[in-house]
């Protein structure tokens, strides 16, 4: 919940109630539009704040091995590329407990590497200069580690996935380039993310167009938290009134509350359309460029409730995993604002915490 924590000190408490009614009696409220105040529908105005939490990342056939939990449940997803890893089994060195490796990334012929070196992890022999065989066939990708006089393994598994996890691999080779956003939740039916993957023709047309030396990885995110984040401004001119302004509030806060619907369905079509918005990736069609807008039947409970904005934090710490597209920058931590209503007769909805806030703020989690 780091976006939320810093976001706190942001909400300007800048009058109470009473004061409310203070500009409209003044007859400023045209003289203030003139000079290019904020003019704003409700006094009390609402922004929806959305945490969405990588829980799961690899490779379609090593999340189907692992099991994916129902809880929490994963309703978005992501499809990325990055480039493949290998270790060719000429570079492999065993001494005294420890193994030496040369891992390489491949980008179309050409091959990147770096060496490493870590410590073999064996209870049965400790104290004993045991002797290990690296096993693996071409492409490489795969490997095992097993004891050279019984064949039994010690350990192995992908390239990319085993080292990753071992936290041996630098950042930006660990970085995943998404290439679509997606959710699983439909109008009838509840699927987790992965189930939603089984059969799913862009993650086919996905793996179809990549390269010899990309793989495709899935991001399976859950929302952890949904939050609401307010400002009260009496400089501002309203086109309300203070009843109209206590209903508008108590709607809110109704919609928000823990019995509703809003967590689950609303937020996730909030989340999957603003990480599309965010990231722009090359796959999606639907809501890409054009998110949010009234027109879009999945965001009709958001613009009944006229949230004047959306902020959202995609969040890949505990993985370690750097996100990035074409058009984003890899990082941990991608934080977000978008309008949703820039306009509307003349009254200005949004007043953002600036594009520069949530940019400084990702910034801090970039490669």
């Amino acid at each position: 919940m780091i976006l939320w924590r810093r976001l706190a000190h942001s909400c300007r408490w800048v009058a109470l109630q009473s004061n409310r009614g203070r500009l409209r009696a003044s007859g400023l409220g045209s003289y203030a539009q003139m000079l290019g105040w904020v003019v704003r529908k409700y006094m009390t105005e609402f922004s929806v704040q959305i945490a969405v939490h990588v829980a799961w990342v690899g490779k379609q056939k090593h999340l189907e091995l692992e099991g994916i939990p129902d809880d929490p449940a994963c309703h978005i997803y992501v499809i990325g590329k990055r480039q493949k890893l290998s270790i060719h089994p000429n570079s492999v060195q065993f001494e005294s407990g420890s193994f030496r490796v040369v891992i390489r990334r491949q980008t179309g012929e050409d091959y990147e590497e770096i060496a490493i070196r870590g410590a073999i992890q064996d209870k049965r022999t400790e104290g004993v200069d045991q002797q290990y065989a690296w096993h693996s066939e071409y492409p490489y990708e795969e490997f095992r580690v097993v004891d050279a006089a019984s064949g039994a393994l010690i350990f192995g598994g992908e390239v990319a996935a085993f080292f990753q996890d071992a936290n041996f691999l630098p950042a930006e080779w660990r970085a995943i380039n998404i290439v679509y956003v997606g959710q699983s939740l439909g109008r009838k039916v509840e699927r987790q993310a992965l189930d939603r993957l089984v059969s799913h023709s862009t993650l086919q047309r996905v793996y179809s167009e990549s390269s010899p030396d990309e793989d495709v990885w899935l991001g399976l995110c859950t929302i952890i938290d949904t939050a609401l984040h307010f400002t009260i401004d009496p400089k501002a001119e309203v086109s309300t009134s203070d009843e109209e302004d206590d209903l508008h509030i108590q709607r809110v806060h109704e919609a928000m509350g823990s019995s509703s619907t809003f967590q689950k369905k609303a937020a996730t079509a909030l989340a999957e359309g603003a990480l599309i918005s965010y990231f722009d990736p090359k796959y999606n069609v639907l809501l890409r460029g054009t998110f949010p807008d009234a027109k879009h039947s999945i965001l009709a409970e958001c613009y009944e409730l006229e949230f004047q904005s959306l902020m959202l934090e995609f969040n890949a710490l505990e993985q370690g995993i750097p996100f990035a597209s074409a058009a984003r920058r890899a990082a941990t931590c991608h934080y977000m604002q978008l309008p949703m209503h820039p306009q509307d007769g003349g009254v200005v909805y949004v007043e953002e915490l600036g594009a520069d806030f949530f940019e400084q703020m990702t910034r801090h989690y970039e490669l």
